[in-house]
């Protein structure tokens, strides 16, 4: 394994070198932007190497470190090269990765991780799993501080999938695995060989962004990069072209009772941009970011279309990791309510419904960013409280007409209250004396009833009003 290459042969070689880490990491950076770091750091072959005949790894480590720019930004990435050792994990290349988040944490800038790589060198011992302890360290100490994205463009298993789940944004492509165990392993339960596949990460909430090339990974990438703030020391803003005063009356027009949330969302939104995370998780409910007069702002909404948008276990971890990831980096929330209540059912029990209600009671309250909600159509029992109510530490919370805010369902309500009265005439009463918006108006629960097509104008103040 002797290598008698001098400095010039080598820096020829880096330079022609070709691999689809190379390819990836600089199709991230601007053009002529990235300086490569560590570039020659190699771990020296052991003892064990020799006896178990380990092959030559080559004059470079298994994964590429360095820095450039995004649109302009200082960006910090590092990318495992499946084309070295199948991108095995060595205590150098361990070192070189949690010296670029020590940079990375110094000058207060994104990172982002492209991970592909079959484990770790075992004639290392202990010292390639120490590797994988500090680099979760080094992960842990940035979280909240500075974003963190991981692209999953290969293999990435056990351990390395438990790094990647630290970060803020996970996305995946074709070509990328997620699991700790391997997938064969599991065949009694996956006989289709789901399990690990980038279809099921995306699925089960691992994977954040699901897309098919690398190439448009690092688009979406590049995409959330701008929309959010190098550091938890800074703001999401940005110019933009859209009319502050703009009217929405596309959201009056729309069916209350065959609503896609999605279409209030982009019509409010700065030019209908929207960047939606976890699109293939709990699609009961919405989650992203969008802009609003140039400010990034995160989204959480119930999607009335599936299941009533009612919350589930799942949706309510979503809606609290989005919360999580706004308050940490300076973003405000914009919470949209449209659920029938709670899911009730078997299922949910079994995933701990009370602990992801709990977890998502405590991100909206702890939260220390603007929050403003809107409640759009039904907002029944404990789901009403829990999507950002103002009880819960909601700054502003509006109603449309179309609002319904109640303990319970009027059908079900007027079943319980009715006596002698007529069921319809009992269920008209609730709603016009409990379940109406103005009701809640009166309470002080809701700040103002506004007309859908003035629903950007209002937003937008709010937010000018709580962000100033």
């Amino acid at each position: 394994m002797k290598n008698d290459k001098n400095s010039v042969q080598l820096r020829e070689q880096l330079e022609n070198e070709s691999s689809p880490a190379r390819n990836l990491i600089s199709g991230l950076f601007d053009e002529r932007t990235f300086t490569e770091l560590g570039a020659y750091i190699r771990r020296e072959p052991s003892k064990a190497d020799k006896l178990f005949g380990t092959p030559d790894e080559g004059d470079f480590e298994s994964v590429i470190c360095g820095y450039g720019s995004v649109d302009g930004r200082l960006v910090y990435a590092f990318a495992q090269d499946s084309t070295k050792m199948k991108g095995a994990l060595t205590s150098a290349h361990a070192k070189k990765i949690t010296d670029l988040l020590d940079k990375a944490l110094q000058s207060g800038a994104p990172v982002v991780g492209i991970f592909s790589s079959n484990g770790a060198v075992v004639t290392e011992g202990v010292a390639g799993l120490a590797g994988y302890g500090a680099i979760i360290r080094r992960f842990t100490e940035c979280k909240g501080e500075i974003p963190i994205i991981s692209i999953i463009d290969g293999v990435c298993a056990s351990t390395a999938a438990a790094i990647a789940s630290i970060s803020d944004v996970v996305a995946i492509t074709d070509n990328g695995s997620l699991y700790v165990a391997p997938p064969f392993i599991l065949k009694e339960r996956y006989s289709d060989n789901s399990a690990g596949s980038a279809d099921f990460a995306a699925e089960t909430g691992q994977a954040d962004i699901r897309v098919k090339t690398s190439d448009e990974a690092v688009v979406a990438v590049r995409t959330l990069l701008e929309k959010l703030p190098a550091n938890n020391g800074e703001l999401a803003i940005d110019a933009f072209d859209d009319d502050l005063n703009r009217l929405t009356p596309e959201i009056a027009d729309l069916d209350p009772d065959n609503l896609d949330i999605n279409d209030v969302i982009k019509a409010v939104s700065d030019n209908g941009f929207f960047f939606e995370l976890g699109a293939r998780y709990a699609p009961e409910l919405v989650s992203g970011l969008i802009s609003l007069a140039g400010r990034t702002v995160g989204v959480v909404a119930n999607q009335p279309k599936i299941n009533g948008g009612r919350i589930t276990p799942k949706a309510a971890e979503k809606a609290s990791k989005l919360v999580s990831l706004c308050d940490s980096f300076n973003i405000p929330i914009l919470t949209l309510v449209d659920t029938l209540g709670f899911d009730i059912s078997d299922e949910a029990e079994k995933n701990g419904f009370a602990q992801s209600l709990g977890v998502l009671g405590f991100s909206y309250s702890s939260a220390l960013v603007p929050l403003v909600t809107v409640v759009v159509g039904p907002a029944y029992g404990g789901a009403y409280v829990l999507m950002g109510s103002k009880s819960l530490g909601a700054d502003i919370c509006y109603a449309l007409d179309t609002a319904r805010i109640a303990p319970l369902a009027p059908a079900a309500a007027a079943e319980f209250l009715k006596g002698d009265m007529p069921k319809d005439d009992a269920e008209k009463l609730y709603n016009e004396m409990i379940a109406s918006p103005l009701a809640a108006a009166k309470a002080g629960d809701i700040d103002d009833i506004i007309a859908p097509e003035e629903l950007r104008q209002h937003i937008i103040s709010a937010f000018e009003i709580l962000c100033n």
